[in-house]
């Protein structure tokens, strides 16, 4: 058996999407799409993707390097990005029927580790429960996202919170995809055993053990914060694992994410070496965290808290 067939599975769950910039350049996107580039990159995981080939962009080519499984029927969706003074906004057109567990080959059933990374309310809640064994974290953003008549992006309600919440490990979302009653969305995050909120350049907030404790961020250059969110999302269920910590697991993530933002697309995104340099150098205001087991020698998901992490609604 070859290094990649004895590495623990990393199943992530996705629409690769198209990503059309306000000049009309057309590419690959989506949370899936980065954050499977980004748990290959860090190595010593088997990755598999499951998606549906798309109209506008090949999503083959694009999980190069990634093993992939494409579901029919084609999808349609893509993200049209446009940039106001002031920030960034983006209009979603298209659709792409929700990706269930028939969707899933059987013999990629039974990973270590699973991440449901919806864009576009893409990912079959049901699916939360249908990996028993498998540490399951879900990056809730595609849940929440909503569209109006123009297909301007905007958050909505949290629909399926109670599916998450009893049967998700960890959920991770964005301050901005909380939507402007923060408060309340994060009393929602209180609802699951972990819960990560990220805060771009600020770090984020981990919720764990009762309490929210501020993960610090690292120095960096700032280039381009496109799949930021993803890279974390994607570190964060291999720190996981690969910790038991999810204080420590948030510490990986965000200097995999520092690392990722100071470059432009995939290419940009880190090693594992360069991510523990990054570690050692510490995020502000905290002791850097020790050096994580190497999944290869794991031979079973660590559950954080006593159990599992939770989700979103």
């Amino acid at each position: 058996m070859g290094a990649a067939e004895a590495a623990p599975s990393l199943l992530v769950v996705g629409q690769v999407v198209a990503d059309e910039q306000p000049d009309g350049t057309l590419s690959p996107g989506g949370a899936a799409f980065y954050a499977a580039h980004a748990a290959a990159r860090l190595g010593g995981w088997r990755v598999r993707v499951v998606t549906r080939p798309h109209v506008r962009v090949d999503v083959q080519a694009a999980l190069a390097g990634v093993d992939c499984h494409l579901a029919s029927p084609l999808a349609t969706t893509t993200f049209t990005h446009q940039n106001p003074t002031g920030g960034r906004a983006s209009h979603w057109s298209g659709r792409t029927r929700p990706i269930t567990l028939e969707d899933i080959p059987v013999e990629w059933r039974t990973p270590m580790a699973v991440l449901l990374a919806p864009v576009a309310q893409e990912v079959a809640l049901s699916l939360i429960a249908a990996f028993p064994t498998a540490l399951t974290c879900a990056a809730a953003q595609g849940w929440v996202r909503r569209r109006d008549a123009a297909g301007l992006v905007h958050t909505g309600p949290w629909r399926g919170l109670r599916t998450l919440v009893r049967t998700a490990g960890a959920v991770l979302i964005s301050e901005e995809d909380l939507g402007q009653d923060l408060e309340a969305g994060m009393r929602r995050l209180e609802r699951f055993p972990v819960a990560v909120m990220t805060r771009g350049a600020q770090g984020a907030l981990l919720w764990s053990k009762g309490r929210w404790q501020r993960v610090f961020p690292f120095d960096a250059a700032a280039v381009d914060e496109t799949g930021a969110g993803d890279v974390f999302a994607a570190a964060f269920i291999c720190g996981l694992a690969e910790y038991g910590s999810p204080l420590r697991a948030a510490q990986f993530a965000g200097a995999a994410a520092s690392l990722a933002v100071e470059g432009r697309g995939i290419a940009a995104l880190p090693g594992r070496p360069a991510v523990e340099a990054r570690l050692r150098s510490g995020p502000h205001g905290s002791t850097p965290p020790a050096r994580p087991l190497a999944p290869s020698v794991l031979g079973s998901p660590t559950r954080a808290h006593s159990g599992a992490p939770a989700t979103g609604e």
